[in-house]
C-alpha cells in the first residue's frame, strides 16, 4: 500500500419514498447522485460520478 496525504471525499444524495397504491400493491422510487472528490489523478476513483433512479413495485397476497 502507499500513503495518501490528502483527504478524499464522497458526496452522496439519496432520496427515496414509497406508498401503497392499494391494500396489496406497494410502489417505491429512489434517486441517487454520488461524486468522488479529491482523489489523486492516477486513482481510478478520480473524477468519479454516478447518477441513477430506481422504481419497484411489490404485491402481497
Amino acid at each position: 500500500m502507499f500513503a495518501m496525504t490528502n483527504d478524499m471525499t464522497v458526496d452522496r444524495l439519496q432520496i427515496g419514498g414509497g406508498l401503497f397504491l392499494t391494500s396489496k400493491l406497494m410502489m417505491k422510487a429512489e434517486f441517487l447522485h454520488q461524486q468522488d472528490k479529491d482523489y489523486p489523478v492516477t486513482d481510478s476513483f478520480s473524477g468519479g460520478e454516478f447518477e441513477g433512479a430506481m422504481f419497484s413495485a411489490a404485491i402481497s397476497v
